[in-house]
């Protein structure tokens, strides 16, 4: 199915460019962050995503490489965490 010109201006219409980390979270149903392959820095980032969303919300990682355990084991609600890539196995796949 492709997109027409019309859903993609609509679809653009709806996105909110931001810096800001709690703007960029407000009130969604799930967060995905594809941050540098760096362990601390993921880490702090979910402790900070685990404080701003309420717990229904499920937080991913796109990790090629880390383990998901590690990246959420500084977070209060580590079991909403979960691994997701857009390419499956990702060392496999040429880019």
């Amino acid at each position: 199915m492709l997109t027409t010109r019309a859903q993609a201006q609509a679809t653009y219409a709806g996105t909110r460019p931001t810096t800001d980390t709690a703007e960029a979270v407000k009130d969604p149903d799930m967060v995905v962050e594809s941050a540098v392959e760096d362990l601390k820095l993921k880490q702090d980032l979910f402790v900070k995503l685990d404080e701003l969303c309420p717990p229904p919300v499920i937080l991913c990682t796109d990790t090629s490489s880390l383990r998901v355990t590690d990246i959420a084991s500084k977070a209060k609600h580590q079991e909403r965490i979960l691994a997701t890539h857009y390419t499956q196995p990702p060392h496999f796949a040429p880019m």
